[in-house]
């Protein structure tokens, strides 16, 4: 068995997203204790073998293969505890993983072994996550989707997917009581994710639950649901062994192999023959290797010719906005063109709500900062303090926070990459753009800034200053809603730019060999030579498109 002092061998990824955030190591706590009697096995249910290897193999392999996972801990029934050793040891040296493993033995109820996982953990960890070694089949996305909402702020966190039945909800007698609304349920998993702290707090008041999120829950705190998985499914009966085995991953690395806890532990009558993995699981795997952009601002204009623009590039698109009804249009517009995308409802002057948004990612590799805009077009000495700090909380602290947020995400990620879409105004002033020309210098310098931090990291940082760009909101909304002043904007201005144009250069940026940075891009139309310098009149193209 590993000593518990043993340092990982994996990335050191996990270390950064926990120093970055402020928050310490990462420890699981693997469950291996509970009764295998439903599987028809002589053993606890997670020593049953899953095509030769135990389900706590398995679920050992989630969790060590996990980037921020520091260590390990798991608790087994006394009377299992060598066979557990035994699995640990085959998982860590078949991943050639360091990674501190310690077995101790569990308790009596689910809470009591919960309990004691805790205590063994070394006292620099500070984000648990708690797995059912039963939910062997987890995928290492989910782990890093938990782990990274808890580093983004939220206290306690659980994944789950959406219920698909109808639930009835019954008395005593058996008689129907109540129908729930589905659409607000969700089946959770593990691992969930806990701050420390937070998680020893809820025990030292009780430990009856049938999870540790109900729990916290009963503390008042809030518990935070993120994208779960499908294959994450909890193997308590024969039928569910038989769907893991079709579920089991491909990858070469993945591949079972035999362990010292063998298949002598099984009744074979009542267990069924084990299939193979089907073409649909090939093209579910295959759909998550496809980068995942971020676009704030994304309902309208040039936000959601961004999020179309990557969609069409490859990536999965998560469109994030104030306005639930627009961006799902773009979703909507996404989807019918064969693309892969999700609304986020966010608004990035809430602190609250980006740290609940940032956590249901889970991964991210492109963050593109739109949330934006101007307010008026006063003279400083007529500007107004309010709409000049509705300017600021958007243009600069939104996009400082999402950035702070994200960032944990993109250091895992081979492509990572944030665009902020500032504005010539970052670059020259103009009279009766005091306020909007403070916030998108703000914007410009928050982009110089964090390229000069990140130097010798992978991490690519692009301010992108378009000029003028006619979209539907942009103007209308600056002139309080006055639509014939934002007619007259770009009255006689021959082909001002419009929002695909931005997302032609976005998609260009992105889309470069990883070590190519493009610093700033100043786009403009061909009919603005400035700011304040705009031909208004034909011009003559040359029949050029």
């Amino acid at each position: 068995m590993r000593p518990s002092s043993t340092r990982s061998s994996l990335p050191d990824s996990g270390e950064i997203l926990n120093n970055e955030t402020g928050v310490g190591r990462v420890g699981v706590i693997v469950v291996a204790a509970g009764s295998g009697s439903r599987l028809g096995a002589t053993v606890p249910k997670a020593f049953v073998p899953l095509a030769g290897v135990p389900l706590l193999g398995h679920a050992l392999r989630g969790a060590l293969s996990c980037p921020a996972v520091s260590e390990v801990v798991v608790v087994a029934p006394v009377a299992h505890r060598g066979d557990a050793e035994a699995v640990a040891d085959d998982v860590c040296r078949e991943l050639g993983s360091a990674t501190s493993v310690t077995v101790v033995p569990g308790g009596a109820e689910r809470g009591d072994s919960v309990a004691a996982g805790l205590a063994v953990l070394g006292d620099d960890v500070e984000i648990v996550l708690v797995h059912d070694a039963a939910r062997c089949l987890t995928p290492v996305a989910v782990f890093d989707r938990v782990v990274a909402a808890v580093a983004a702020g939220a206290v306690a966190v659980v994944p789950g997917t959406p219920v698909v039945d109808t639930i009835k909800q019954v008395d005593e007698s058996g008689f129907v009581v109540g129908t729930p609304d589905r659409a607000a349920l969700r089946a959770v998993q593990t691992p969930q994710g806990f701050r420390r702290d937070v998680l020893e707090r809820a025990h030292a008041v009780s430990s009856a639950a049938t999870d540790d999120a109900g729990l916290v829950e009963r503390l008042g705190e809030r518990v935070l649901v993120v994208e779960g998985d499908p294959r994450a499914l909890k193997v308590t009966t024969p039928a569910d062994l038989e769907t893991a085995a079709r579920l089991l991953p491909l990858h070469p690395s993945e591949v079972s192999r035999p362990s010292k806890v063998t298949a002598e532990y099984l009744d074979p009558v009542e267990l069924p023959i084990l299939g193979s993995v089907t073409d649909a699981t090939t093209e579910q795997t295959a759909d998550r290797t496809r980068p995942l952009a971020l676009v704030t601002g994304g309902g309208t204009g040039i936000g959601a010719a961004i999020a179309r623009r990557l969609s069409r590039d490859g990536f999965d698109v998560v469109v994030a906005g104030r306005r639930k009804d627009k961006l799902d249009e773009v979703v909507a517009g996404i989807e019918r063109s064969g693309g892969t995308a999700r609304a986020l409802v966010m608004d990035v002057t809430d602190p609250e709500s980006v740290t609940t948004g940032i956590g249901s990612l889970g991964r991210c590799d492109v963050v593109v900062n739109n949330a934006g805009g101007a307010l008026g077009v006063t003279r400083v000495e007529d500007g107004d303090p309010e709409e000049w700090e509705r300017m600021y909380a958007t243009n600069v602290v939104g996009t400082l926070r999402v950035t702070q947020a994200v960032l944990p995400l993109l250091r895992r990620s081979a492509r990572a990459t944030v665009v902020d879409i500032s504005s010539i105004a970052g670059e020259r002033v103009y009279e009766g753009g005091g306020g909007y020309v403070a916030a998108k210098h703000g914007t410009s310098v928050v982009s110089e800034t964090l390229r000069l931090e990140l130097n010798g990291e992978n991490i690519r940082v692009v301010d992108i200053r378009p000029g003028m760009v006619r979209t539907e909101e942009f103007s209308l909304t600056r002139l309080h809603g006055d639509q014939a002043a934002a007619d007259r904007v770009y009255d006689n201005v021959d082909r001002p730019l419009v929002a695909d144009d931005v997302a032609e250069c976005v998609g260009f940026v992105v889309g470069l060999p990883q070590h190519v940075n493009i610093d700033t891009m100043v786009i403009k139309p061909v009919a603005q030579a400035a700011p304040h310098k705009i031909h208004r009149g034909p011009i003559d193209w040359k029949d050029a498109r």
